[in-house]
């Protein structure tokens, strides 16, 4: 019996050595798959030395490699760990699994596996750049600038992480150190599209909208097909009062990814400026559709609604609006807004000084407020209101506009028509002003009203639709007024 039983375990032993060789051979091949990129005899090849009980980490590792790259992340989660469960402590492996929860929305599983990494290889510059953007993505800038920052400091030539430390200096409001990480990533790599889009972006928080629209459209001359950076430019040719172009921008931008909401909201805003507010009513509403919880949207909406007229629906966009963002004082100065339209002026009231207690130095909230306390009759609150604004803005003729008038309903008639000249000086083609000009010259001085009107009319021609204007023009007489309508009139 001993005899049988020795040859038996003889026999397996022989069957066990041949199947680790044909294992090994198969693992052989899998790499010479996968070495020449033919990745899908790579994964038969993997696969049958897998079943052949050769459960070698690095199989593992690289058939997990194959799925995680062909789009098969719960695959490859399991591989990984199958992979670790044969040879622990490699931190490239808890490197890839952050990577793939990062994908799938799982931040704090990315999280646990980035940690995992950066302890079993604590210098690790890409452990801590991926580190810094998982950070970004779950809002906590400071920890995600202090793991950038240690990237840098590991590997300093690092393009990217240049890149990733200006977008988080953006991020914090630090406009130019985001400016010298992002040109620092430019000079380390002067071909990265990306680089040129967020220096775009930089540039246009800075307000310097020229090199803005410049570093947009090197970014597109190197990658023309970027959606992000056709909306941007978008953006930045509104910004600079190139509506056409920003509107080719925008349609653009979403030819190339049709289910970007930002984009459709983009595109409501710029058909509200336009003029075509059914188009600008469709587009907040596809963006709605895409992000119900986008809280900007919410707020254009409750533009759109206004400038139709539809202001109990205004007041339900805004509401909701204030809902997912509380904190928004742009929010309650149109609620504000909202409620002196609708002739609620102790609401009005509240909403605005609300938005003032967030925002104190808001200089439309603040002549917006102005505007409120005179209709509530309180204009010594008006004018303290309006003269803040206009500190904070000197250069706004709508509210140089509303001095002129309070200092009218003051009886102050000098300065009502200092302050009204000097908004008709920064635009003179606002009819309101002019009608209140109008008003404050006497019959004598009808001559200057004329040359106020003939310069309107030469900044804006298409101030002769505009029926304030028309008003104004009949004031100063039939046949001064007959002559203005006339097409290319020429008038003395």
């Amino acid at each position: 019996m001993a005899g049988f039983g020795q040859k038996n375990k003889n026999q397996k032993n022989t069957r066990s050595s041949k199947s680790h060789k044909k294992a090994e051979e198969f693992h052989k091949q899998a790499l010479e798959h996968h070495k020449d990129g033919d990745l899908a005899n790579a994964e038969k090849a993997y696969r049958e030395s897998l079943e052949s009980g050769y459960l070698h980490p690095n199989a593992l590792l690289n058939l997990g490699v194959i799925c995680q790259n062909s789009r098969r992340p719960e695959e490859a989660i399991s591989l990984y760990k199958q992979s670790l469960e044969a040879k622990p402590g490699n931190p490239d492996i808890h490197m890839k699994l952050a990577h793939i929860y990062k994908d799938l929305g799982k931040f704090d599983l990315a999280l646990s596996s980035l940690l995992k990494s950066l302890v079993l290889r604590p210098n690790n510059s890409i452990a801590h750049l991926n580190l810094g953007s998982l950070y970004k993505d779950l809002g906590q800038l400071d920890q995600a600038l202090e793991a950038t920052l240690k990237s840098l400091e590991l590997r300093p030539d690092n393009s990217n992480a240049h890149l990733n430390l200006g977008s988080l200096y953006k991020d914090l409001g630090q406009l130019d150190q985001a400016l010298e990480a992002t040109l620092k990533s430019l000079e380390l790599r002067p071909d990265n599209s990306n680089a040129y889009m967020n220096l775009g972006v930089i540039y246009k928080a800075l307000g310097q909208l020229d090199q803005a629209l410049d570093a947009t459209l090197k970014s597109l001359e190197l990658k023309s097909d970027n959606h992000t950076a056709h909306m941007n430019l978008g953006w930045i040719y509104k910004d600079l009062g190139k509506f056409d172009q920003a509107l080719e921008a925008t349609l653009k931008s979403l030819e190339l990814n049709p289910d970007n909401y930002t984009a459709h909201m983009n595109l409501g805003s710029l058909y509200k400026n336009l003029g075509k507010l059914d188009q600008a009513l469709e587009a907040t509403l596809k963006s709605l559709e895409l992000n119900p919880d986008n809280h900007t949207a919410l707020m254009n909406l409750s533009g759109i609604y206004t400038d139709i007229g539809q202001l109990d629906q205004a007041l339900d966009a805004t509401f909701k609006s204030l809902k997912l963002k509380p904190d928004n004082h742009t929010a309650y100065m149109n609620l504000g807004s909202l409620y002196k339209k609708l002739g609620q002026l102790d609401k009005a009231l509240d909403a605005t000084l609300k938005s003032l207690e967030l925002k104190p130095d808001n200089h439309t909230a603040l002549m917006n407020l102005g505007w409120i306390y005179k209709s509530l009759g309180q204009l010594d609150q008006a004018l303290d209101a309006t003269f803040k604004s206009l500190k904070l803005k000197p250069d706004n003729h709508t509210a140089h506009m509303n001095l002129g008038s309070l200092y009218k309903n003051l009886g102050q008639l000098d300065k009502a028509l200092d302050a009204t000249q000097k908004s008709l000086e920064l635009k003179p083609d606002n009819p309101e002003a002019l009608l209140i000009l109008e008003s404050l010259y006497k019959e004598e001085e009808l001559p200057k009203l004329k040359l106020a009107a003939l310069k309107a009319i030469d900044v804006c021609p298409e101030s002769l639709v505009c029926p304030n204007f028309i008003e104004f023009l009949s004031s100063l007489g039939e046949d001064f007024t007959l002559k203005a309508l006339q097409p290319n009139a020429q008038l003395h």
